[in-house]
C-alpha cells in the first residue's frame, strides 16, 4: 500500500503548474520588493495603475498628478491611507467591471433586443448549436 502512495505522490512533486494563457505581467520592470535598496518604484506606478494610464499619468504636470490624487486622499490630509487606497481599488475595480459588462451587453444585444432572448445570448455567447 505504502509503494503504491508513494508511486502516486513522487511524481507529483516534479509537476509543475500550467501558466495561465491571458496571464499579463503588472509590469515589465522587476519589482525587487524584497530589497527596499532595489525596489522598484515603476513597477509599483504600473502595477497600480496599468501601463496604459501610468504612461498618461507620467506626462502630467505636477499640480495635473496633484488633482487627481485628491480624488484617492478623502480627507485631505495630503497623505493617501490604507482605507483610501482600498477604497479606490475597489471603486476603480467596479467602474472597469461595469464598463467591461456593458461592453459584452452592447456586443451582445446588438439588435437591442429588450429582453435578450435566452436562446440569443447562447449563441452570441457559445456560437449555434450544432445538433450533434
Amino acid at each position: 500500500m505504502r509503494c503504491l502512495v508513494l508511486a502516486l505522490v513522487i511524481p507529483l512533486l516534479f509537476v509543475q503548474a500550467k501558466p495561465h494563457p491571458e496571464r499579463r505581467e503588472l509590469s515589465e520592470h522587476d519589482h525587487n520588493e524584497n530589497n527596499p535598496e532595489l525596489h522598484n518604484l515603476q513597477f509599483d506606478h504600473e502595477a497600480f495603475l496599468g501601463r496604459e494610464l501610468a504612461a498618461e499619468f507620467d506626462k502630467l504636470t505636477d499640480k495635473e498628478s496633484r488633482e487627481r490624487l485628491t480624488k484617492i486622499d478623502q480627507d485631505g490630509d495630503n497623505a493617501i491611507a490604507e482605507t483610501e487606497l482600498k477604497r479606490w481599488i475597489s471603486f476603480v475595480s467596479k467602474t472597469a467591471l461595469r464598463a467591461d459588462a456593458n461592453r459584452h451587453w452592447k456586443n451582445l444585444n446588438a439588435n437591442k433586443n429588450e429582453p435578450l432572448a435566452w436562446r440569443d445570448y447562447l449563441e452570441r455567447t457559445y456560437g449555434v448549436e450544432d445538433g450533434t
